[in-house]
């Protein structure tokens, strides 16, 4: 969004200081935060929100999404751009095809993750989505990491891939 500012450009601004202190709670280090590309908003619709960019393929900006930081925000907690998740691959520039993929359902256990993790950005896998379509074409190995309360929706998602020959995990 128009709000977005890295941390770097950031200075000693109060609203970064909290940003990042809330990250560096759900286990995201200055590391990830320069890998991911992770910025923060100070005002309009996206104040006191962590913005989460995401980069296709070819480096160009594809989506972002934004989480509040304040425990005791009343707006949700996250606000994202209007377009369909299906038709995003988060941070595909970051993906590297000829190795293990890992699915997670957001973005904050995407980085915990690790390298060669992708968010679903929910908990499902649409047989429509791009990302289904890559994963079928190159065929990686699928490690799924979805919440327990998704076990039923990871068993859906290891059968479709299964019935494609895709290694899951």
């Amino acid at each position: 969004p128009f709000e977005y500012k890295t941390f770097i450009d950031s200075g000693n601004c109060f609203n970064s200081k909290n940003a990042f202190s809330y990250l560096n709670k759900r286990g995201i280090n200055y590391y990830d935060i320069v890998r991911y590309n992770v910025g923060f908003a100070t005002s309009g619709s996206y104040s006191n929100r962590i913005i989460f960019p995401s980069f296709d393929g070819d480096g160009k900006l594809n989506y972002f999404v934004g989480r509040t930081f304040y425990e005791d925000d009343k707006r949700a907690k996250y606000k994202n751009e209007k377009i369909p998740r299906g038709d995003v691959i988060f941070n595909e520039h970051l993906i590297d095809w000829s190795k293990p993929i890992i699915l997670t359902e957001g973005i904050f256990d995407s980085i915990i993750a690790g390298q060669n993790s992708i968010p679903l950005l929910g908990s499902l896998l649409s047989i429509r989505s791009k990302l289904y379509k890559k994963i079928i074409l190159k065929k990686p190995i699928v490690y799924l990491a979805l919440d327990i309360d998704a076990y039923d929706k990871s068993i859906k998602i290891m059968k479709k891939l299964i019935k494609n020959d895709i290694a899951v995990h």
